[in-house]
């Protein structure tokens, strides 16, 4: 099932052969559980197991309308918290020696093993916003990183790798979008509209294989990026599991699994294209964002 939030925050299920229809769903969830109306995706989530059934009901049976009429959201707009990692040996090679330069003396480049950072969640947005890029940065280099992003489903704290996925509701299209440079990289990551995630969310059910997906990004029609899942270092068993042993994780949360070698900078008028394999595909442009708000 492929999930979408539109328009005030509606919630609907994508259907038709093409996927260019969408039916409202949003009379399976009480008002009294989305309030506020951008947890609506949340609180399904946490209720998926009692609130399936009424949900593919309403889908069977409701009206559809074209679902290019209408304006999608980021399927989960209110993430208590989004991780993101370094996930595949081929991106972590075409960094390292760049790294270098951003690297401050006496600092540390990326250790080996599973690691991850936070993203601030106020950097989310859907597939018919814009990043906007910071005229400060002007001079700086802020890459794009197309990725396979997974939304837990329940709560998880010192989940085993083999029960990982009991965990796991569904997966989305995710752009990590990165500034280069040597502060932290939470802070490079978090800028606003940095977190472009859409444009559905599908049910773990219809991935029964997530370690075989490919990955493409196209940046004004050229190809990029090229891989697959099948690349990471880490498959999202691990990647969940180890999160889960140092902090929990709610329904509704993301965690970005890493992206392919490929990654190159973006400016103003690019449009960038990400398709993950059987998960979806995402279009968005790129502006400058009007005025300066810091000191970088």
């Amino acid at each position: 099932m492929r999930l979408v939030l539109f328009d005030d925050y509606r919630v609907g299920v994508v259907r038709g052969g093409s996927l260019d229809r969408v039916v409202d769903v949003s009379g399976a969830i009480d008002p009294a559980l989305g309030s506020p109306p951008g947890l609506s995706m949340n609180r399904l989530i946490e209720r998926w197991e009692s609130l399936r059934g009424k949900v593919e009901e309403l889908a069977r049976k409701g009206p559809d309308r074209p679902l290019a009429g209408v304006k999608l959201l980021p399927p989960v707009p209110n993430p208590s918290k989004i991780l993101i990692t370094g996930n595949y040996s081929s991106h972590i090679a075409e960094m390292r020696d760049q790294a270098r330069a951003w690297v401050k003396p006496g600092g540390e480049l990326p250790r080996e093993g599973i690691r991850y950072n936070l993203k601030s969640p106020s950097a989310v947005i859907g597939p018919t916003d814009q990043i906007m890029l910071p005229p400060e940065l002007a001079q700086r280099r802020i890459d794009h990183e197309a990725e396979l992003a997974f939304v837990v489903g329940r709560r998880a704290a010192d989940v085993p790798p083999e029960r990982a996925r009991e965990h796991i509701f569904g997966y989305t299209v995710f752009l990590d979008i990165s500034l280069r440079g040597n502060e932290p990289v939470s802070l490079r990551k978090s800028f606003d509209t940095f977190a472009v995630m859409g444009p559905w969310l599908v049910t773990a059910d219809e991935i029964p294989d997530p370690q075989r997906l490919a990955i493409r990004l196209w940046r004004n029609g050229e190809l990029r990026q090229d891989g697959g899942t099948w690349q990471m270092d880490y498959p999202v068993d691990d990647l969940l599991s180890f999160a889960s042993t140092m902090l929990t994780l709610y329904p509704g949360d993301v965690f970005s699994t890493g992206t392919p070698a490929g990654v190159g900078g973006i400016a103003d008028g690019d449009t960038l294209v990400a398709e993950v394999e059987q998960v979806g595909r995402l279009e968005v442009k790129v502006a400058n964002r009007p005025s300066s708000r810091g000191p970088w």
